[in-house]
């Protein structure tokens, strides 16, 4: 048995690791690939107005800010694999149990925590990504992703809440939490107590550094909500309500 398992781990240089990794960093906080939509269930169906949204998005953000910055600085101090396992599944959990919360103080602090799992898991996955043999190919690997994933689901989202209800884009959020989990028992052992594997490339060291590393991840962040935000209200939300 133990044979097998181990058996099952992917070498670190073998193209799904690349592959299986960038899904799993992104999928903390995929709901960034799909925010409008995110925006338009929450001042939409479920009940709430749109300033009450735009707080409850913005809450879920904060968290995950927090989360990713705990991460980036106790990551070389944690068993990585087992943390990400636990922030999953905590993070599913959370994401399903927002279908039973109506009061928006509770929504607030809900989704806060949810943005605490998200960035948990987000921070990790960038760390590792960052010591793979090839960082370039990881995040190249990682914005593919991240693109298809965000396209497919917002083209599909109108259809998945006709079909289930308000709260499809959190049906849509959960799937990729276990989609990944369902991944990670293939990723290679790949410690983050020492230094990254490929000595010679600069990115490598450069994402190494905590600091530099948390600016990544601010950035990512602030660069795709901008966008959403601009473009949000005046595009994505009349597609969401086309079939209504």
């Amino acid at each position: 048995m133990l044979n097998r398992s181990i058996s099952r781990k992917l070498p670190v240089s073998n193209p799904l690791s690349y592959l299986f990794l960038a899904f799993i960093a992104m999928a903390g906080l995929s709901y960034i690939n799909f925010l409008p939509g995110v925006v338009n269930a929450l001042a939409g169906g479920i009940g709430f107005n749109e300033a009450e949204a735009g707080q409850i998005v913005a809450l879920n953000g904060y968290g995950a800010l927090l989360g990713s910055t705990v991460a980036i600085f106790l990551v070389r101090r944690i068993q990585w694999q087992t943390v990400m396992f636990i922030s999953f599944t905590l993070l599913a959990l959370t994401d399903i149990s927002t279908l039973w919360v109506e009061n928006y103080s509770i929504m607030l602090g809900w989704r806060f925590l949810a943005g605490i799992l998200g960035g948990l898991c987000v921070g990790t996955g960038f760390s590792v990504l960052a010591r793979l043999n090839n960082p370039d190919r990881a995040f190249g690997t990682l914005l593919f992703i991240q693109f298809s994933i965000g396209s497919i689901v917002m083209y599909g989202l109108p259809t998945l809440e006709e079909m289930l209800n308000a709260y499809a884009v959190f049906y849509v959020m959960a799937g990729l939490i276990l989609i990944s989990l369902a991944l990670m028992p293939f990723l290679p052992a790949l410690p983050l107590d020492s230094k990254s594997i490929s000595q010679s490339m600069p990115l490598a060291k450069l994402f190494g550094k905590p600091l530099l590393l948390l600016l990544a991840i601010l950035s990512y962040l602030t660069a795709a909500s901008a966008i959403y935000a601009y473009v949000g209200s005046s595009v994505w939300a009349p597609i969401l309500r086309l079939k209504m």
